[in-house]
């Protein structure tokens, strides 16, 4: 409904394969989005087109295969893990319960509100561009695995050509 547009708020959050574009181009397409956006009633915040950080960016994979799986009433334990193979980043997202999130290492737990509960997601990000990006995931995948049952989902994209 058009009443509803003009209070309804707005964000586009592009991906790490965004980042990978040489020069000028991923701050282009921002721009070019946000003008075209801009041209729409709805409520558009200055912060509102970016790109999103790893941690979010493997957060927000874990929160919509766990909607999409219908596990978000089952608690942490009840959730699958999520591992996003992009273009220019890998995340790898799982749920811990509240007891394991407080020994995390810092900055590696974002929390999520959904389904009537809040959840402490564990993300680890390797950027694609780094060396060693397969012996720094190898330790999420077995803390993952050792901690209770995963099911692992695998989302494979591609970074953006010029």
């Amino acid at each position: 409904m058009p009443v509803l547009q003009a209070s309804t708020g707005l964000s586009l959050k592009a991906t790490a394969g965004l980042r990978l574009l040489p020069g000028s181009k991923a701050d282009d397409i921002l721009a070019a989005v946000r003008k075209f956006l801009a041209t729409h009633p709805f409520k558009l915040k200055s912060d509102a087109v970016e790109i999103m950080d790893g941690a979010h960016e493997g957060a927000f994979a874990w929160l919509t295969l766990n909607y999409l799986l219908g596990r978000l009433d089952s608690g942490a334990t009840g959730t699958v893990a999520a591992i996003d193979l992009g273009g220019g980043s890998v995340q790898e997202a799982f749920a811990l319960p509240d007891l394991e999130a407080t020994s995390a290492p810092a900055g590696y737990i974002t929390q999520l509100k959904a389904g009537g509960a809040t959840y402490n997601v564990y993300v680890h990000r390797c950027d694609a561009r780094a060396q060693g990006v397969q012996g720094s995931c190898l330790y999420v995948r077995v803390l993952a695995t050792r901690r209770w049952r995963c099911g692992l989902v695998w989302f494979v994209g591609r970074a953006v050509e010029s």
